[in-house]
């Protein structure tokens, strides 16, 4: 647990309090809608910019998020790290938004 703890600490520049406290968020399991409140939480401790979709006109996910494959953190560049939420497998993910829309692909 300590190297994810170290990751966020590194990849957002936040300290160990902090990257504890969005470790606990995003390990949470959550429900439709709640993974919104999660990431602007985490958006205002990583100073982000704001909550965004990926959306593939081909993806059905659910009645839900129909073409929503994830919605992420905008940290700025489509390759910084970001906190990325997995509409299909509900997981949260360490990861770039740009990563992830290629491995979707």
């Amino acid at each position: 647990m300590q190297k994810s703890i170290d990751n966020l600490m590194d990849c957002f520049q936040v300290d160990e309090k902090t990257a504890l406290h969005i470790k606990k968020l995003i390990s949470s399991p959550c429900s439709h809608g709640e993974e919104d409140t999660i990431l602007k939480e985490v958006n205002i401790l990583i100073a982000g910019y704001g909550l965004e979709a990926i959306t593939i006109e081909s993806a059905y996910i659910d009645n839900y998020y129909y073409d929503i494959v994830a919605v992420y953190i905008n940290t700025g560049d489509t390759y910084n790290s970001t906190i990325v939420h997995d509409s299909k497998t509900g997981r949260f993910l360490l990861t770039t938004m740009g990563d992830f829309y290629e491995s979707y692909l």
